[in-house]
């Protein structure tokens, strides 16, 4: 929580003072606000103390809370929510280093889409038009958004301009995803503010011991947790890769004789800090093996007889038919190596990592 001042001050208040939670009064004339955002708390941080051309360019990064008061009817699932983690970042610096932070920040956003494979995207440079909303400084304006064109072009991106989706303080590059019901959503941003810093006073001092204005990106890789995991588990249909899966492994034994072998191993991946269950149930074998695939559970370990003598494992995919037998020394070697690396091991191209 904060003073209203400081989001009178940053602008945010008068814009979205909707979008927010009431103000709490806690002195006579001192009004509180649940945070919203975390830009205004972070350029306090930068001014916390003077700054040389030398600290440039500096990354805050926080991973915080903050509560919006969405409408009721726009609330949807994990999708928008009214309380929500923010994976958050500010890099204040100097008008040299925009283009290569930026640059840095769209490659960062590249590895996140590529590695999980989430291709049904677009790119979309928003820009400013004449409402009230905007920052009035039309110069301003058209130079941060000739910066950030520049940039999409220089690295190739296909993007498409859309007029009057920018920031109130400038220009960004907006990475908008359709969900199931068609509904468009932004799940990354990298903004330009050439606003900001004026407002709160940022300087730094340069080469020629001048004070002068840093410029501010924001930049969120990958939008809220919530609403990046409802992404997720839309794309993925529930079937997630065994490093982000709520259970890794489970372990079905075909009679009650294997039941102390099967026992040992969840004991092994548990003391591994693997997700690890043994399936206990009363059911047939067949029916067991239908419950792991139905709850797209990515491993699932058969222990039969020969297993528990061999002290091997039968694995079974959720996203391939063949099963392979390996000893569970390997087995567990490659389940580390599948969780250190973030294998995508829920796609059927990729193969068991298998030393």
């Amino acid at each position: 929580i904060t003073r209203g001042d400081l989001y009178r001050r940053s602008g945010h208040l008068p814009h979205y003072a909707d979008s927010m939670y009431p103000p709490m009064p806690v002195d006579e004339n001192d009004e509180y606000y649940l945070r919203p955002m975390n830009c205004p708390h972070h350029h306090k941080i930068y001014a916390a103390r003077l700054r040389s051309y030398r600290d440039l360019p500096l990354r805050l990064a926080e991973y915080g809370d903050v509560y919006r008061y969405e409408k009721h009817g726009s609330l949807s699932g994990l999708l928008r929510v009214r309380a929500m983690c923010m994976n958050d970042a500010h890099i204040y610096c100097t008008p040299d280093q925009v283009e290569s932070e930026f640059r840095a920040i769209l490659g960062m956003y590249s590895h996140y889409y590529t590695r999980l494979r989430m291709g049904n995207f677009r790119v979309r440079l928003s820009l400013h038009d004449t409402r009230e909303k905007f920052a009035a400084n039309e110069a301003e304006w058209l130079r941060s958004e000739a910066i950030v064109r520049d940039v999409l072009n220089r690295m190739g991106v296909e993007y498409d301009e859309e007029i009057g989706e920018a920031a109130f303080y400038g220009p960004k590059v907006d990475i908008q995803v359709k969900n199931l019901m068609g509904r468009e959503e932004t799940v990354s941003t990298c903004q330009l503010d050439f606003v900001m810093a004026e407002r709160f006073d940022l300087t730094y001092v340069d080469k020629d011991g001048a004070l002068k204005r840093p410029f501010i990106i924001h930049r969120a890789p990958l939008s809220t947790h919530e609403r990046m995991i409802s992404f997720l588990i839309e794309f993925y249909g529930g079937a997630f890769p065994t490093w982000m899966a709520p259970v890794q492994a489970r372990l079905v034994p075909v009679n009650e004789d294997v039941m102390p072998y099967a026992r040992e191993l969840e004991a092994a991946l548990r003391d591994h800090l693997f997700r690890a269950e043994v399936d206990d149930s009363g059911e047939s074998f067949n029916k067991k093996i239908r419950n792991a695939v139905t709850k797209k559970i990515p491993n699932i370990w058969i222990i039969g007889g020969k297993e528990a003598e061999n002290r091997s494992v039968t694995w079974r995919r959720y996203c391939v038919k063949e099963q392979i037998t390996i000893p569970f020394e390997k087995a567990l070697e490659c389940l580390q190596t599948m969780r250190r690396d973030r294998v995508m091991d829920n796609f059927p191209d990729v193969p068991l990592p298998i030393a």
